[in-house]
């Protein structure tokens, strides 16, 4: 069986690799062009076939509004409002220059795009047949500057900001994700671990980044890489939301830097422990050549997630381990209570509002917030399922594959009986999930930080 369980954490985490970084949603979308501040725009306008797409100054027309269609495999059909005509390659071309123009919407790659996201709210879009990026010819500045098709080089006259008139999700805080074990931001600049949860957070206005952390290390070592990651960008209070080993991870970072966050929610947390991370602990007998072993095949695991995001980050596969035992955890609530009630394994959250004393003896108030899932197995579609509904075994309470609902309590519990799985907790894999929409959790709940004033 421990045999069993070792493949099947090694499916899983090499599994949780293939998650794409942009799904669309169905709202009227405006495409600005970084460098000039002017939007993608039907000339004319025209409701014709081969009509020129350009650049022309925003002014909110429906020749300037465009609909997402979730397409296939994170690509997209971008549809003019407009004309109900789509963005499409001409003539398929493969070559740099080729223009871009509307057409009938098909089933061509010529019309399908990949919105990859290339930082501060902006995304390249990239088409599927050629791997090129829509591109303002020229760096230009102009009304009528045309658009074309280009190597991607994540120029500022390539990286379109998808804007819509509604703010829903738009928090007083930029809202920063955490990942959990095994976990990453985006692999080879594309594929991401929260599985289109950032566009759809920003695309109603709120200001998002992906952690990147240790795939495998202590909580206390991943809190101080996220804890620096939120100095680099500037921000001077931020919105954590952590899944998995992402919780006790931004709940360190909220208790060593309250003065820098103003909430953390847990999204199916390991906030008492895992029995899978048990059940591994007592296989693994200290200082044997078997631990070693098993260590160092996870180590460079690690160090792959390190090559493939390109940010490298030290990894211990043994820390992560003992971090995520109920052992583990007891010591860590220990020390970090916030959020959490630890009367008994299956009491209730603890208070969503706590006041927490920062280095320099100032007090500042941080709220709880945390859901789960309750299930190990929601769609069999789902390559992830079958490993994750055989981890669920080893638990006697409600669970959801690698944590139960006891442990997943943290603050406010808004909810612990969603249909999900633990990995359709950040909508892996491709968005294959149950009834619950994950992504409509997060939306919602950075609706709610908004009301808050968060």
């Amino acid at each position: 069986m421990i045999a069993r369980l070792m493949r099947t954490l090694g499916v899983l985490a090499m599994a949780c690799g293939l998650i794409a970084a942009a799904n669309p949603a169905h709202a009227e979308n405006r495409l600005i062009s970084l460098h000039s501040n002017k939007c993608v725009d039907v000339s004319g306008p025209s409701h014709d076939n081969g009509t020129n797409i350009h650049q022309w100054s925003c002014h909110g027309n429906d020749n300037q509004r465009w609909y997402l269609e979730n397409y296939e495999d994170g690509y997209h059909r971008i549809r003019s409002k407009y004309s109900d005509k789509c963005l499409d390659v001409s003539s398929a071309s493969h070559d740099n220059g080729a223009n871009i123009q509307q057409w009938d919407c098909g089933d061509g790659e010529n019309q399908q795009w990949h919105l990859a996201y290339a930082g501060n709210n902006y995304y390249m879009l990239k088409a599927r047949h050629s791997g090129k990026c829509l591109d303002v010819s020229g760096v230009s500045h102009d009304d009528g500057a045309n658009i074309h098709q280009w190597d991607c080089v994540n120029g500022d006259n390539q990286r379109f900001r998808v804007r819509n008139s509604g703010n829903y999700t738009e928090t007083k805080f930029p809202i920063v994700l955490v990942h959990g074990v095994s976990g990453f931001d985006k692999l080879g600049g594309l594929f991401n671990y929260f599985f289109t949860i950032p566009y759809n957070l920003e695309r109603s206005h709120a200001e998002v980044r992906v952690a990147s952390v240790s795939a495998f290390a202590s909580s206390e070592e991943r809190g101080e890489q996220l804890l620096n990651q939120i100095s680099n960008w500037g921000f001077q209070k931020v919105n954590l939301i952590g899944h998995s080993h992402g919780s006790p991870t931004s709940r360190y970072a909220a208790a060593q830097r309250p003065n820098r966050v103003r909430s953390v929610t847990s999204v199916d947390g390991v906030n008492k422990g895992s029995r899978v991370a048990d059940v591994l602990r007592g296989t693994l007998s200290p200082g044997s050549n078997f631990e070693g072993t098993v260590s160092d095949v996870v180590d460079k695991m690690g160090n792959l997630i390190n090559i493939l995001t390109g940010e490298w980050h030290d990894q211990d596969s043994l820390a992560a381990l003992t971090s995520l035992s109920k052992a583990g955890m007891q010591d860590f609530n220990d020390r970090y209570p916030q959020g959490m009630d630890t009367s008994s394994y299956c009491a209730p959250g603890g208070a969503r509002d706590n006041w927490v004393q920062d280095p320099w003896g100032g007090w500042h108030e941080v709220k709880y917030f945390s859901w789960t899932g309750n299930t190990a197995s929601t769609n069999w579609a789902d390559p992830l399922n079958a490993p994750i509904s055989f981890l669920g075994t080893v638990f006697d309470l409600p669970n959801d594959g690698l944590v139960d609902v006891c442990s997943a309590r943290l603050g406010k519990v808004i909810a612990e009986d969603y249909d999900m799985q633990h990995a359709d907790a950040v909508n892996q894999l491709f968005g294959i999930r149950g009834w619950t929409n994950p992504v409509s959790l997060y939306r919602q709940h950075a609706n709610r930080l908004k009301n808050l004033g968060l």
